[in-house]
This record gives C-alpha cells, sequence and structure tokens, in this order.
C-alpha cells in the first residue's frame, strides 16, 4: 500500500496506483483523504481525489465535497474534486450537487453531460428521477442569446 501511495506521485505509475488503490475500498481511504487535503504535491492530491472517487463511502464523498467548496484550497483541487463527484454520481440528489458544481466550473459540463447519459443507458437507471438533470443538460447545451436593450437617444 506504501509504495502504491507513493507512485501517486509517478506519471508512469499514477494510473495503476489508483485502480489497485481503488480496490483496496474504505480501508485505504483514511490515507488517501490525508493526502488530498494535506499534501504539498499537486499531483499526488489529483490522483488521491481521483482515487477517492472510485472508492466512494461517505468519508469519500465527505472529502470530495469539502475540497469542492472550500475556496482556500487552489483551483484546480477544486475542479478535481468536482470532477470526482460527478463522475461517480448515481442519485438524483447526487446529480442535483453536481448541477450546483457545475454552475461553480462551466468547464466540468460536458463531464456533466456524459455522466447523465451514462446514467440514463443504465437498465438499473430510474428515469424519472433524471428529469431535472435531463432539464438542466439541456438548458447549458442550448446557447443563449442574449440582446440587451439600449436605451433611446
Amino acid at each position: 500500500i506504501t509504495m502504491l501511495l507513493r507512485d501517486l506521485d509517478d506519471p508512469d505509475k499514477a494510473r495503476d496506483a489508483v485502480d489497485r488503490l481503488a480496490t483496496q475500498g474504505d480501508r485505504i481511504a483514511p490515507k488517501l483523504v490525508t493526502i488530498a487535503r494535506r499534501d504539498n504535491s499537486l499531483t499526488r492530491r489529483g490522483w488521491a481525489i481521483a482515487a477517492l472517487g472510485r472508492i466512494g463511502g461517505d468519508e469519500a464523498r465527505e472529502t470530495l465535497a469539502w475540497l469542492s467548496r472550500n475556496d482556500k484550497q487552489p483551483e484546480l483541487i477544486r475542479i478535481w474534486a468536482s470532477a470526482a463527484q460527478i463522475k461517480s454520481a448515481t442519485t438524483p440528489d447526487e446529480f442535483a450537487e453536481a448541477m450546483e458544481l457545475v454552475r461553480r466550473h462551466p468547464a466540468l459540463q460536458r463531464p456533466l453531460g456524459k455522466r447523465i447519459e451514462q446514467q440514463l443507458h443504465n437498465s438499473d437507471a430510474n428515469f424519472s428521477g433524471y428529469a431535472a438533470c435531463l432539464s438542466f443538460r439541456h438548458q447549458w447545451a442550448t446557447p443563449k442569446h442574449e440582446i440587451s436593450p439600449r436605451k433611446a437617444i
């Protein structure tokens, strides 16, 4: 486990380390939480965030939510944490939170749209529960051309 945690800082090994760490589940979550919140390396923090998103569970979700909302965190960390939350969303409440994350980070609009599509194609999905998400997706996908009224002179 220690080697896998160190590998999070190695670009050639990080993806495999995340895959292997994710299989450890809740057992490894506390160590990943510490790295995600406090490590000096943004690279390690980012990969720890990705692993927490894959593991799920209350501790991981709480940490990702805290990181994404904490304005004292670097913007990159907030975006990574938001992306991990979007990628792991499965319930209507989690999708509602994901919509708020996209409002704060518009660059995450496309990943949210893709996640909604994945969930809708999932045979276990409750389609009625995602109607609001589809409405949101349509709202973001539809270009808005606002014309501001000019004052008559």
